[in-house]
């Protein structure tokens, strides 16, 4: 009993109305999605302006990678949430915990797994994604802009599926905030790399998982610090049964 009282004044999701959740939940999580809009908009300009129509292709060709990232991230975290806020609400704070250290291991050593395997055939997946060789062709800008990205995939991964469990704490300010620093660091970042630097596709790519990693270390900063959950090392290593239920939740949504 003691426990659950604990939770519901940690997590406002257990004591606050309906209405006033629904408006503190909803309004950030509209504004992420603007903010993920603006970031990939910004990017495409910038890349456009300094680079050209070959630059644009890369990014193209570049994201398939991104939205089989993206999924992946979205079954961890939502999974990982819906698991999380059952467990809250039941006043099992230490399951979810378990439930945080489980989300967080697997999405960085899924994105460790996705990036060497994509970088082992980035090649042929570019091809088949509808790069082309030649001189005018988009395959050097490929093998230029996504090997970055790539590499930072665990990073990416690791922020998409802690601000679905900062949400599941009752920080939704904190999710949409991490995203609105990363694409205010991509946005100063693009034109120093692309125009200043010259560093043309690269520069973009750089930038980016630059915003990814700041990201992720405000979310991990959080729940080793300050969350209604702690990140802690005793539950760093997957645990089987939280594994396989909380994928079960998520695996609809992604």
């Amino acid at each position: 009993m003691d426990k659950t009282i604990k939770t519901v004044r940690g997590n406002p999701l257990a004591a606050e109305p309906l209405g006033r959740l629904l408006i503190k939940f909803a309004i950030p999580s509209v504004l992420s999605m603007l903010v993920d809009a603006l970031y990939n908009i910004v990017d495409q300009i910038f890349i456009g302006r300094g680079v050209g129509y070959l630059g644009i292709a890369a990014t193209t060709v570049t994201f398939p990678f991104v939205t089989i990232l993206l999924s992946i991230a979205t079954l961890l975290g939502i999974g990982g949430s819906v698991y999380t806020s059952m467990n809250l609400g039941a006043g099992k704070e230490a399951e979810a915990e378990k439930t945080l250290g489980t989300v967080f291991t697997l999405s960085v050593a899924i994105g460790i797994l996705f990036t060497v395997i994509c970088l082992t055939f980035l090649k042929p997946l570019a091809l088949a994604f509808g790069a082309t060789k030649g001189a005018q062709g988009s395959l050097s800008y490929v093998l230029d802009y996504a090997p970055i990205i790539l590499l930072g995939a665990p990073f990416s991964m690791a922020a998409i599926a802690l601000s679905s469990m900062a949400r599941a704490c009752g920080s939704p300010i904190l999710a949409m905030g991490c995203f609105l620093v990363g694409a205010v660091i991509n946005l100063v970042l693009d034109p120093i790399y692309i125009f200043v630097f010259n560093w043309g596709v690269k520069g973009a790519a750089i930038a980016t998982v630059t915003s990814q990693i700041m990201s992720a270390v405000i979310l991990l900063v959080y729940f080793l610090k300050k969350g209604h959950i702690r990140l802690r090392r005793k539950n760093i290593c997957p645990t089987l049964p939280i594994w396989v239920r909380y994928l079960r939740l998520g695996f609809h949504p992604a």
